[in-house]
């Protein structure tokens, strides 16, 4: 690993659990087995994934550095305003340690180790937040404009400083393919396919329309993108994006309603109106011992009084609220399955999918499959994976508890860095409420032909009658992936209606019927994810344990009760000085030192 890269998975907040442990080995010189065997390492996921280790003596820096090397090259990006990392109070007090240290040097009176201390960690927090975010400005004297949202309509209400943020392999981009497709006029086939040469499609082109008296057809040439990368559909322009989050700020205790009883109390003790007290009614308060310092650090900011109260920290919480953690290349690879980059021409069974055997090169590919015996490659085609529509291998992503705690680990080092009170995540029921097919779709059909060479034709159909979706859809697994597997079965399940004119059967789904129960939503955001987070907050405060489910309210008023995680400041203070092992609960070492290999 480069000290380049190296440097960036630190300001992540990630390391390297074998690097770690070996560093910290009394011994200098040895072979890598005998550093294994010291740190208790031989039988951990991250030495097991490594394959071969070095061979010889070396340093113990050296097989750190080793294991560093083999650890996934992670970019982070985001959407809309990088969050702020010093609360109001505490920007006060960092501007006023500045102030001091300045004046040392006209002869003031110096910080104490205290005050040194406390400065110390507020500018590491200011500096480690600029770093947290990867985006590097045109000119080194200018911030770089922050990218719009894209996604702002989906939002949580009540949160405030939304971005979006995408975690994303670093790896060279390859470069765009130009393949043909075959365009017919053909319902059921109007695509007959990608070809890697113009040679190829016009072949398939003469058999369709030697099969299809009377039709036309076309070869179109086009642009694929490069095949070793993942595309998102969510982020066309990103490649290899293995999570992205949609997060935000909320901020509690300090609204009207919970002002509004503390304002009235010390009103009523000074004898007056609310509105006719000062910025001096906060200091009386506390000194009668009607409101506490907190209570008057709030109350003062909420009625706008300048006084010393107002750069305190009052008793409103600064909560970071994650929306959403999504990672479209997990999702499709479960749905599609996975191919390796080293070999994605493949053999496979044509009824199953199931790959037989794979290869670096068409050529490779075609001489294994030309030689076979005739009752092996009988029911097995080839073709390039990506062609059969599964997604390239990567870390991370073949496991969800993987691509979760990679997205879980940014969110609680935000948290640290910003000096959050605590993480509020919205629930699953939320999620399903929000992304509920009736919300999007007021019709879904699916004709189908008997015999056809497809499942059939699937329109969908916006509540504007608009076409949201139609086109041919090969088997229920490509159903699937387009609109998930419960609505798949509702779809298929109904009865179909028969139309003798034309010998179809059409099914058919509307209103009521296009709502789901939201299982999975549930699933994964009730269930997964509160043992993932506690996991990773007890690595770091092992008396952390969830607060009271705070209450959220939708768009239309609905109530939901959220996972609530206080952030505790030995929990803050573990995170930004040790950070998180990159490689426990997730990722493949053996991929990642491949890729590792192309950079160089």
């Amino acid at each position: 690993m480069s000290p380049v890269d190296k440097m960036r998975l630190q300001r992540q907040g990630l390391y390297s659990k074998a690097a770690k442990v070996i560093r910290g080995l009394n011994q200098e010189r040895g072979t890598a087995d005998q550093f294994l065997g010291a740190g208790k390492l031989r039988d951990t996921p991250e030495v097991r994934a490594a394959g071969q280790l070095p061979g010889g003596t070396l340093t113990r820096e050296e097989l750190a550095s080793h294991f560093e090397g083999l650890l996934p090259n992670l970019k982070i990006e985001q959407y809309g305003e990088n969050p702020r990392m010093l609360q109001r109070h505490e920007s006060a007090r960092l501007n006023e340690l500045n102030r001091r240290i300045n004046a040392t040097y006209q002869g003031g009176e110096p910080l104490t180790d205290a005050e040194k201390e406390e400065h110390q960690r507020l500018q590491k927090r200011v500096s480690g937040g600029q770093q947290h975010l990867e985006t590097e400005p045109d000119y080194e004297d200018e911030d770089p404009e922050p990218l719009e949202t894209n996604y702002d309509d989906y939002k949580f209400p009540g949160m405030q400083d939304y971005r979006e943020r995408l975690i994303s392999l670093k790896r060279p981009v390859g470069k765009s393919e130009r393949i043909f497709q075959v365009h017919t006029g053909h319902r059921d086939h109007s695509n007959l396919g990608n070809f890697d040469t113009r040679e190829e499609a016009e072949w398939r082109m003469r058999d369709f329309l030697d099969e299809n008296p009377g039709y036309r057809a076309v070869v179109v040439p086009i642009n694929r993108k490069p095949k070793e990368n993942f595309w998102s559909s969510h982020w066309n322009n990103h490649p290899d994006v293995l999570a992205h989050i949609r997060l935000g700020d909320r901020i509690t205790g300090n609204s009207r309603e919970e002002m509004a009883p503390i304002a009235q109390k010390l009103a009523d003790h000074l004898g007056v109106s609310v509105r006719e007290m000062g910025s001096g009614a906060a200091d009386a308060g506390v000194k009668a011992g009607v409101v506490t310092p907190e209570e008057a650090a709030t109350l003062s900011r909420f009625m706008r009084w300048n006084n010393d109260y107002s750069k305190m920290k009052g008793i409103e919480k600064r909560l970071l609220h994650v929306d959403e953690l999504q990672s479209d290349w997990a999702q499709e690879g479960r749905n599609k399955g996975f191919y390796d980059p080293k070999n994605p021409y493949e053999i496979f069974d044509t009824k199953t999918g199931q790959t037989h055997s794979k290869y670096p090169t068409h050529e490779a590919m075609w001489d294994a499959f030309r030689t076979m015996p005739e009752e092996e490659s009988r029911g097995l085609d080839y073709g390039h994976a990506r062609d059969s529509k599964k997604v390239p291998e990567g870390p991370y992503v073949s496991n969800t508890n993987h691509w979760t705690d990679l997205a879980l680990k940014n969110v609680m080092r935000e948290a640290a860095l910003g000096n959050y009170d605590g993480i509020v995540f919205t629930p699953g029921q939320a999620q399903a409420d929000r992304y509920g097919l009736e919300k999007q779709v007021s019709s879904m059909s699916l004709k189908r032909r008997p015999g056809g060479n497809t499942l059939g034709h699937l329109t969908v159909m916006g509540h504007n009658n608009d076409i949201r979706h139609e086109g041919d859809i090969v088997d229920e697994d490509e159903l699937k992936s387009l609109i998930g597997g419960e609505m798949s079965a509702k779809l298929l399940g109904s009865q179909p209606v028969e139309n003798t004119n034309d010998q179809t059967l059409t099914h058919y789904i509307e209103g009521d019927d296009l709502k789901m129960g939201g299982k999975g939503m549930r699933g994964y955001y009730d269930q997964r994810l509160p043992k993932n987070v506690m996991r990773l907050a007890q690595m770091h405060d092992k008396s952390a344990q969830f607060a009271e489910p705070m209450t959220l309210t939708g768009d239309e008023g609905q109530q939901y009760q959220a996972m609530h995680l206080p952030m505790s400041d030995e929990m803050k203070k573990s995170i930004l000085d040790e950070g998180f092992p990159a490689m426990k609960r997730g990722g493949s070492v053996t991929v990642d030192a491949a890729l590792a290999k192309l950079r160089k």
